[in-house]
């Protein structure tokens, strides 16, 4: 074997990835191993990397490279003839480092002649740890379809689905919400426009409950919405907020006169004055304008409030058409 002066590494610097406060898509880093070999002796080289006791392998490898190994943060491919290098962050296991936290994949690189001498280098890619905000998906976009008959509408159930890239715990909370345990099994509830929104802050469990009268009087081929703020909150105090959206579609309903109870006059053995009996005439409709008329009656503005009137064989029954 002929004596040769070993070159060395030219310097492979260290590398340091720090991720942010989001849910990092972290550069791949990239480089080339290099030797300086002044002498000119000791040849033409094959490059090889080992991470402790693992190998590289040469399956699954990206283009342009020859062989792969993984780190616990990345991993480390390069070309064992030109010693191109990429190293590609493992995004999940660094986002999941909590604040501060400071971790290493450190790979030795050899270098191998002809002859079969060598000369090694290590290679250090040191992590660093941010807190992320939680992620919540979002919310599938539910529906409610009027139709044309008063409908009493079935309840809207699902749960808020968030997670920590840290792992640690997540609570939920709708911006504008109260606590409210009335309804079993729920912490909080927010009264909308057609109806009103339950949720569980630890579970993400939640109930939408319609306003059936809010939704019967939506005009025939309208549409409504209703948006509720939601956000996910870690124990650092990292959030981020998503939006439940319920899509209302409204209808021609009938119009409907709500019953009118029975009223009840007692005479007695006396001379009486009885008392005049009140009341409202209310109907169900669309968000139209609705008036009222009784059969037989004529205009009558003699009582104040009151614009039509109808005697009847034991008394006179004033009402207003507008107000009922």
């Amino acid at each position: 074997m002929t004596k040769t002066n070993l070159p060395t590494f030219n310097p492979i610097e260290p590398v340091t990835i720090r991720e942010g406060s989001t849910l990092d898509l972290l550069d791949d880093v990239v480089g080339r191993f290099t030797l300086n070999d002044d002498s000119g002796t000791f040849g033409k080289v094959a490059y090889s990397v080992t991470l402790g006791d693992m190998v590289a392998t040469t399956d699954e490898v990206a283009a342009g490279f020859t062989h792969r190994i993984d780190g616990t943060y990345g991993t480390f491919y390069y070309n064992n003839s030109t010693g191109l290098y990429l190293y590609a962050p493992h995004h999940a296991a660094i986002n999941s480092l909590a604040a501060g936290v400071s971790q290493t994949d450190t790979f030795t690189v050899t270098a191998t002649n002809s002859e079969a001498q060598t000369v090694s280098q290590t290679f250090t890619i040191t992590v660093i740890g941010e807190n992320d905000e939680p992620v919540l998906r979002t919310s599938p976009e539910q529906t409610i379809t009027d139709t044309q008959a008063v409908d009493d509408f079935a309840d809207i159930t699902g749960r808020f689905i968030g997670f920590d890239p840290e792992h640690r715990t997540v609570t939920y909370s709708v911006i504008g919400a109260a606590a409210d345990t009335s309804e079993s099994g729920f912490t909080h509830s927010l009264a909308g426009t057609y109806g009103k929104l339950y949720y569980n802050s630890h579970t993400g469990a939640y109930k939408y409950v319609p306003d059936d009268a809010a939704i019967n009087a939506i005009g025939e081929s309208s549409t409504e919405t209703e948006s509720f703020s939601v956000r996910a909150s870690d124990v650092a105090g990292e959030s981020s907020i998503k939006s439940l959206t319920i899509t209302i579609t409204g209808a021609d309903d009938p119009f409907i006169l709500n019953p009118i109870p029975a009223q009840m006059i007692i005479d007695t053995a006396e001379a009486d004055d009885f008392d005049d009996i009140t009341g409202h005439f209310t109907a169900i409709d669309d968000g139209s304008t609705v008036t009222y008329e009784v059969a037989g009656a004529g205009a009558d503005t003699s009582e104040s409030g009151f614009t039509h009137s109808k005697t009847g064989t034991y008394g006179t029954l004033y009402y207003n058409s507008g107000t009922g």
